[in-house]
């Protein structure tokens, strides 16, 4: 896990899909980054990651019909466009307006002091050794995290990597949050 808790409440999450979930709903009130109950493509996350500071000022617009370049059908649930990101709100049930409404409010209430930011990746959605490598190459993220399943274990040994105990890819964020939380006792 990240941090104890302690220092728990001054960090700002910055996740791939719904890991922190549970991290964001412990620390009561308003949540503190946009990067809840959604997920990105891995491919557009290490992206958005290297030049974070561009894409965190953008207000996104919504996908034309809730296409995606990353997946042959529409989606049934809000995609937003940050420029050339991607941000699938799978679980957004009020549509596009409601999930571009719930991201700039939340954006604007995170600490983008990336000391106090958790950063955190893991081996779904279109992951490759080439992504995880330049994730883990990211020296502006000190508190970055990257879980990987056994079939990435050459990345073992590597600073800021945890193995899981997964044979292929982690699970979703939730149940690895559950396993490998955010904050630790």
């Amino acid at each position: 896990s990240f941090i104890n808790d302690s220092i728990a409440t001054i960090m700002s999450l910055v996740s791939n899909n719904c890991y922190g979930v549970a991290y964001e709903k412990s620390k009561g009130g308003e949540y503190t980054t946009p990067f809840f109950s959604v997920f990105i493509v891995a491919e557009d996350y290490v992206r958005l990651l290297e030049n974070f500071d561009e894409y965190i000022k953008l207000d996104p617009i919504a996908s034309e019909n809730n296409n995606t370049r990353h997946y042959t059908k529409p989606r049934k649930y809000p995609v937003l466009l940050l420029k050339d990101v991607e941000i699938h709100f799978a679980h957004e049930k009020n549509g596009a307006d409601a999930a571009i409404e719930k991201w700039c409010r939340r954006r604007d209430r995170m600490d983008l002091d990336k000391n106090k930011m958790i950063v955190k990746f893991c081996d779904r959605d279109k992951f490759s050794i080439k992504l995880a490598e330049r994730f883990l190459a990211l020296e502006q993220f000190p508190n970055k995290t990257l879980y990987i399943s056994e079939r990435w274990s050459g990345l073992v040994g590597a600073p800021n990597v945890v193995l899981t105990e997964y044979k292929t890819r982690c699970p979703i964020g939730t149940k690895l949050e559950k396993e490998y939380p955010v904050i630790s006792n």
